[in-house]
């Protein structure tokens, strides 16, 4: 699962609970002015590192298998633009959903929530008119694993004989 797909799973629950517009920031490049509503969500992934490495080992019938796990957190930013009732709503749905226990294979979760930010507010007075702008940030632990199949070699001794000159 990369970043992209984190950033939609969660801009499609925002769209679902307060039926704002939403993209993502690398979708804005491509939309037109007169395509934007007045009031939106724009996701954008902030940092994405590895926290947690884990390595496993075993040999099947003819193979030896090296499974390698990392876990990553992500930081994710969304920005509402409109009115703020729409990030209440969304970090309200969001902050009862973070997670006890972030170990994501034994639960069987594509990701887990660890932290939802406060609502910060970044709204802008300009002689052109007053926008309402709000963030939170929300950090994701996701897990994707490596898996490598390599084949085991039998072990053969060989008896190498020559002619000797004497």
């Amino acid at each position: 699962m990369n970043r992209r797909d984190i950033e939609v799973d969660f801009l499609e629950k925002i769209q679902e609970i307060t039926g704002v517009q939403v993209f993502s920031s690398s979708d804005l490049q491509y939309m037109n002015a007169s395509d934007l509503k007045k009031e939106r969500c724009v996701s954008r992934t902030l940092t994405s590192e590895i926290i947690e490495k884990y390595t496993k080992t075993h040999d099947e019938k003819d193979n030896r298998v090296y499974e390698q796990i990392n876990i990553y957190r992500n930081t994710i930013s969304f920005v509402f633009i409109g009115n703020s009732k729409h990030v209440q709503e969304a970090r309200k749905f969001f902050e009862h959903m973070q997670g006890q226990n972030w170990w994501i294979a034994r639960n069987g979760l594509k990701y887990v929530l660890e932290n939802v930010g406060s609502i910060i507010d970044i709204s802008t007075a300009l002689p052109a008119g007053y926008t309402e702008k709000n963030i939170i940030d929300i950090s994701v632990r996701i897990q994707s694993s490596s898996i490598a199949k390599v084949p085991l070699v039998k072990k053969v001794i060989l008896k190498i004989r020559g002619i000797v000159n004497v």
